[in-house]
C-alpha cells in the first residue's frame, strides 16, 4: 500500500482577538484544489472592501493561472486578503495520503489477553 499523492487545501480566518477558524479538505488533482480555492473565495468576496474585492476579482480572472502552475509544479499556494480586520488566507498544497489500515472486527469470543 503505497502513499496517494493528493493537495491539502485549507483556509484560515485569524482575528485580531487571537481567534482562529480553519478548514481543511483534501482532494486528487491540483485543478480541484483551484475549484475548492475559487468556491471558497468567491463567497466571501461581496464582504470585502472595495480594493480587496477587486483584488480578488483580479486573482479570480488572472491570477489563478500562476497559482495553477505553481501547484501543477508541486510547490505551495496561498491566496491572502482582509475581511473586517480578519486575515485570510486559502492554501493548497501536495502532501502524501497514507492509506489507513482496514479494520478488522474481533471475534467477541476470543480471549482478549486480559484477566
Amino acid at each position: 500500500m503505497n502513499p496517494e499523492p493528493a493537495w491539502r487545501c485549507e483556509f484560515t480566518a485569524a482575528g485580531t482577538s487571537g481567534a482562529t477558524v480553519r478548514q481543511a479538505v483534501n482532494v486528487t488533482t491540483p485543478t480541484r484544489a483551484m475549484i475548492w480555492m475559487r468556491t471558497s473565495l468567491r463567497t466571501l468576496v461581496s464582504g470585502l472592501s472595495p480594493t480587496e474585492r477587486q483584488a480578488a476579482y483580479t486573482w479570480l480572472d488572472f491570477g489563478q493561472w500562476e497559482a495553477m502552475a505553481t501547484l501543477h509544479a508541486g510547490d505551495p499556494y496561498t491566496f491572502r486578503t482582509t475581511l473586517h480586520g480578519m486575515e485570510l488566507a486559502w492554501t493548497a498544497r501536495r502532501v502524501l495520503l497514507l492509506p489507513l489500515v482496514p479494520h478488522i472486527p474481533q471475534n467477541e469470543n476470543a480471549p482478549t489477553g486480559r484477566s
